[in-house]
């Protein structure tokens, strides 16, 4: 076996970073929801970081570009099965995904349950059609506050045998320490 034939996994996908750009855009113009321009180009543009950050804030409003386009849970559905076509054709062997089941379902008020058991079958769907090892992560956002950490724990614990089989404590950690 040499190089070329090792399998890439992908570690670290964030579900939410993950949307297409033209998925975001479509469902945006479908729900009449705002848009930083008026083509899917210009969104395009409006959503890349042309230089490095030393803040992570700085791309939560690019994120919140695309979760807006979470209006229902069909939505969630569609840009989980997204995300896991995307990493098999990009040809990775494995990929784990992340995902925050409260920051996915705060824009349009949906429950991170039902946020949570959408994107677990989904997942479950991607499995039997896809030739891709893959698996979730739920991520408990700190910056929330540990009340809405105890929401995303109770998702993650919930779906634990659905695919679920860790947590990422995420956010903003100079203001939200652990």
């Amino acid at each position: 076996m040499n190089a070329t034939d090792t399998p890439l996994f992908d570690l670290h996908r964030h579900l939410e970073g993950s949307i297409r750009p033209q998925t975001a855009f479509e469902l945006a113009c479908q729900h009449g929801l705002p848009l930083p321009a008026a083509d899917l180009p210009g969104f395009r543009r409006a959503l890349t970081l042309d230089r490095p950050t030393p803040d992570i804030l700085d791309i939560l409003p690019r994120f919140g570009w695309l979760t807006q386009a979470l209006v229902n849970l069909d939505a969630c559905r569609r840009v989980t099965l997204e995300c896991l076509e995307d990493a098999a054709a990009e040809g990775l062997g494995g990929v784990e995904v992340r995902f925050s089941p409260l920051f996915m379902a705060e824009p349009h008020h949906l429950d991170p349950l039902d946020v949570t058991a959408v994107v677990c079958e989904a997942w479950q769907e991607s499995r039997s059609r896809l030739p891709l090892r893959s698996s979730l992560i739920v991520i408990l956002s700190r910056t929330y506050g540990v009340e809405a950490c105890e929401v995303e724990l109770e998702c993650a614990l919930r779906y634990r045998d659905r695919g679920v089989i860790g947590l990422d404590l995420a956010g903003d950690e100079a203001r939200h320490p652990a």
